[in-house]
């Protein structure tokens, strides 16, 4: 049980490697989107204004993407409190029930906690030349929570539920910044 519990830790940076590498492309490809749109005013933006841009509106769509992932698939979980836990994996033989419950909180992480967490990795690369030093540490606490925090839930502690359920809080935290990405993307279009 911890071997696979270790095993689908170590999972989780590979996976923040890969949504980071799925941004890059997608931000290279709204970039052009936009370039498109816009061709007598996005090109010539500053570099830094443009790239912001682009990434205001990539956030806007992974954060909504995001919080559609977590509602769907989270909601059942927050409301019913159930979770795997070691009681369930001992059970599962006799009860297979808990089995969705699994899978939606797999669906959640992969699809909603850990592209966000990558997302914030892209954005401190992105803005590596113009750092903001709060932010950057706000996205390495985040990040660091979230890692010790999946751990603890892989590893089917006890507090699984009680961690889990205060992760799906704070997702809501940066899956609902959409007003935010809306009104910084609207200011770096005037």
């Amino acid at each position: 049980q911890d071997i696979a519990s270790a095993y689908a830790f170590m999972e989780f940076v590979p996976q923040m490697c890969a949504w980071s590498l799925l941004f890059l492309g997608a931000f290279k490809g709204v970039d052009r989107l936009l370039c498109c749109l816009s061709p007598g005013r996005f090109p010539k933006l500053a570099e830094r204004h443009r790239s912001m841009c682009v990434l205001y509106v990539l956030e806007l769509a992974m954060t909504t993407f995001g919080l559609i992932v977590q509602l769907v698939y989270g909601w059942r979980l927050a409301v019913t409190g159930t979770l795997h836990d070691r009681s369930q994996l001992d059970a599962f033989e006799d009860d297979p029930s808990w089995l969705g419950s699994l899978t939606s909180s797999f669906v959640v992480e992969g699809f909603c906690a850990v592209p966000m967490l990558s997302l914030y990795v892209f954005e401190m690369v992105i803005q590596s030349r113009h750092v903001n030093p709060l932010l950057m540490l706000h996205h390495v606490v985040v990040i660091a929570s979230f890692a010790i925090a999946l751990r603890s839930v892989h590893m089917c502690t006890e507090t699984a539920v009680d961690i889990w359920l205060q992760g799906w809080i704070v997702l809501f935290h940066i899956t609902l910044e959409q007003p935010f990405f809306v009104a910084l993307l609207l200011r770096r279009f005037e």
